[in-house]
């Protein structure tokens, strides 16, 4: 094998091993971030199962509680680079929650949860890796909404 064809091959190898290595690095550059705040909430929310009254005696979810409804808000939220840039607002999920706690003529929400998980273009592995385009996150605020027994 003549030198010219073994510096061929280091070169071909070399550029296959850094393309292993940064096209995976590149595709996880996509999600999402925002902040989450619940500011306006007119009902008392927990991620406990339970809840006070106004002279702080703890209410129990299942004693002096009762479940009327699960409500789950989802949002989705964007941004780029490793999600250090966000393109997404301070996302509000009060207004949505109020609005079903009264609907369904609650008391407050107990045993709330908040998750998030990535969009499903975000893991298109080609296309993604290489062009600089923002990604999403799916964020999901749940809660079982109450009334006293």
């Amino acid at each position: 094998m003549s030198k010219k064809n073994a510096c061929t091959i280091k070169k071909t190898i070399l550029l296959i091993a850094l393309f292993s290595v940064a096209l995976p690095l590149a595709s996880c550059m996509h999600g999402g971030r925002a902040s989450l705040k619940f500011k306006k909430m007119e009902y008392p929310a927990s991620m406990s199962s339970y809840l006070y009254d106004k002279n702080w005696k703890k209410l129990q979810y299942g004693n002096q509680l009762q479940f009327i409804k699960k409500v789950t808000v989802t949002r989705k939220v964007w941004g780029m680079g490793y999600s250090m840039i966000s393109f997404s607002k301070t996302e509000s999920f009060d207004q949505k929650l109020n609005a079903e706690i009264k609907k369904m003529g609650g008391v407050g929400i107990v045993n709330v949860s908040v998750s998030t998980r990535g969009c499903s273009f975000n893991g298109v592995f080609p296309p993604l890796a290489i062009l600089p385009l923002p990604g999403c996150g799916v964020v999901t605020v749940e809660g079982d909404i109450v009334k006293l027994k």
